[in-house]
């Protein structure tokens, strides 16, 4: 069970410092795709080498990922299809073509269609290699090492090539990057990634590690190199969390991980900056505040007017306003208890409470310095 939550932090690690820039290049759909579309090329390389160890596997799943990708590009400079309708027509077809020969011609294999579709990270270490001729591993867990390192290589490397082509891509081409050449070789190692992927999570669940930390990241924090650490430390707790729910419910691993992915997702978007929560106290303390202003310019305008007992008197003053009771009795504390107004038979203003009307009145621009 070690290998097993190795192979799945692993998957996950890769996944998400990669599917950092797909969020950002809103490519999360074209990965999806990619993840399906890759079925094909593994059946086709299996049927020719007969070996599950074959490199053929991976050269299949890379020419078909690279395939998908041409594919939609082309149907959309026809200028007749948009991008969601040639997705939608694209990967399905590499898909059910994948799932037909894997289903007509594969059924004795370790490659069934139930864990190409959902994953299942517990029989990965099943199938054993030895690594740098050293130490015997789960097959999967050799990839995985190989393909983390490879991402981080290629974002170490590219990282400012990346950068430049994600948030200004005619600043790039300007600045003399080759922008179609960043384009295919992430979309290629979205293609190893999602081939590293299948024993743990499946064609299916790969997006929800591929998008869902990063988008959780980018709800953050706004740096990049921020995020891409945020995108895999919330990895890392999605899968360490998910693992141990779904040994404890005795359920599918990769898809706990994804719904705690979700569930990290919900709660990033209720707290982040411009968040449902952040909104929430934003108006409340907005409503707070224009109650202070309301009763602290009603005892400005009247505390020295013949009329002062009937506008600001105690008993009198919520009356007047229309506010409520709730409403009314925290304003009037907070006000005293901050030493802006006094209580007596009427309210009056101190000097604090003086000078907290004019700060309000030039804050509000109805007054000038």
């Amino acid at each position: 069970m070690t290998e097993v939550y190795l192979i799945l932090l692993l998957t996950a690690l890769s996944t998400s410092i990669i599917g950092v820039f797909l969020v950002l290049r809103d490519l999360s759909m074209t990965a999806d795709a990619i993840s399906h579309s890759i079925l094909l090329g593994i059946v086709l390389g299996y049927l020719i080498s007969k070996s599950l160890d074959s490199p053929l596997l991976f050269v299949g799943a890379l020419i078909f990922g690279l395939l998908t990708v041409v594919s939609v590009e082309i149907l959309m400079k026809t200028k007749r299809v948009h991008e969601d309708a040639a997705l939608g027509i694209v990967f399905p077809l590499f898909f059910s073509i994948g799932v037909i020969l894997l289903s007509k011609y594969l059924r004795n294999v370790h490659l069934c269609v139930d864990s190409v579709i959902m994953g299942e990270v517990i029989l990965a270490p099943l199938h054993r290699t030895v690594f740098l001729g050293l130490i015997e591993m789960p097959m999967a867990l050799k990839q995985g090492i190989i393909i983390l390192t490879l991402n981080i290589l290629y974002i170490v490397l590219f990282y400012k090539e990346l950068k430049l082509s994600t948030f200004d891509k005619a600043f790039a081409i300007m600045s003399g990057f080759s922008v179609p050449l960043i384009h295919y070789s992430l979309m290629t190692l979205i293609s190893l990634n999602a081939v590293m992927a299948f024993d743990a999570v499946g064609s299916i669940l790969v997006i929800s590690f591929l998008v869902a930390p990063a988008a959780t990241a980018i709800k953050l924090t706004k740096n990049l190199f921020q995020t891409l650490l945020l995108s895999a430390a919330i990895a890392v707790f999605n899968t360490t969390v998910g693992y141990f729910i779904a040994i404890h419910f005795n359920v599918n691993i990769a898809g706990v991980v994804a719904f705690v992915g979700l569930l990290t997702f919900l709660i990033a978007k209720l707290f982040e900056p411009e968040g449902f929560i952040r909104d929430i106290v934003n108006k409340r303390e907005q409503r707070r505040y224009m109650n202070r202003l309301l009763i602290i310019t009603h005892i400005k305008s009247h505390q020295n007017q013949e009329d002062a007992e009937e506008e600001v008197g105690d008993d009198n003053m919520q009356r007047h306003l229309r506010m409520k009771d709730f409403a009314y009795e925290k304003t009037i504390q907070y006000l005293l208890k901050e030493n802006y107004i006094t209580k007596d038979k009427i309210f009056q203003l101190t000097e604090k409470g003086e000078e907290y009307y004019r700060q309000m009145m030039l804050e509000n621009g109805l007054m000038e310095y």
